[in-house]
């Protein structure tokens, strides 16, 4: 089978991801930083490299880049992003990768595409241990939620107390995108959903922020926070209803 090299720094993820590849017979490698990948690939060749955009140290597609030009296109890569959706085809065939998807997805869904790109000849399918992992995983998350939920939440509070503090924004980025990014492949698609629309109105109020001709500042920013405020109202107002999702 293959070895895989899964860069992301998402550990839940990962863990979803190694769960049921480790079971069809995979090697899954994981590294959250693309530094730690670099090292790896520096002694060992892998099939495939599964590489998330939005990294601690670079972006994905940058990364993509400069293997791209440091060892040719013999690397077999796939992008996976979170952020970037109706974009992403583009971004991944201009950084170079041979294929892509957006996230969240289900661990079966993500299965399937790589055994296709590394050219599995079996049927991929779940057996029953693998199923049990998932749902042990599933239920883990489930009680992870609400704290994480509060994140969120704690983040966007203090970015409303103090909309001029430095590196707010950034912080209440991270904590949606990682929310969204990752809920919907536990089952909690509502939360993803509303997390990913906090996230574009985060990304807004960044771009409006002092940007724009005079009065447009204003107009575009007030439109952000009122996406932020609205995504927030969907985003489980009180955590008690986790347990009901």
């Amino acid at each position: 089978m293959a070895t895989l090299l899964f860069l992301d720094d998402d550990l839940r993820f990962r863990a979803l991801a190694a769960t049921v590849l480790e079971r069809r017979g995979h090697t899954v490698l994981q590294v959250s930083r693309c530094s730690e990948a670099t090292k790896i690939l520096a002694g060992r060749t892998v099939d495939l490299l599964v590489v998330d955009a939005l990294l601690p140290d670079g972006t994905g597609p940058d990364f993509i880049r400069a293997r791209r030009a440091a060892h040719g296109s013999g690397e077999l890569m796939l992008l996976l992003s979170a952020f970037w959706k109706k974009e992403l085809a583009a971004v991944a065939k201009d950084a170079g990768a041979q294929a892509w998807l957006t996230k969240p997805l289900a661990p079966e869904e993500l299965m399937r595409r790589i055994e296709r790109l590394v050219g599995a000849q079996t049927e991929p399918t779940l057996d029953a241990d693998s199923g049990r992992e998932l749902a042990a995983l599933r239920s883990r998350f489930a009680s992870e939620l609400s704290g994480l939920v509060n994140g969120v939440q704690a983040a966007v509070a203090q970015l409303r107390a103090r909309p001029q503090a430095p590196g707010l924004v950034g912080v209440a980025r991270r904590r949606a995108h990682q929310l969204a990014g990752i809920a919907g492949s536990f089952g909690f698609g509502a939360v993803g959903n509303a997390c990913a629309a906090i996230e574009d109105g985060l990304v807004a109020l960044q771009a409006a922020d002092g940007e724009g001709p005079a009065g447009t500042p204003k107009v575009a920013i007030s439109m952000a926070r009122a996406r932020i405020e609205v995504a927030l109202a969907a985003l489980l107002p009180e955590p008690a209803s986790v347990t009901a999702l």
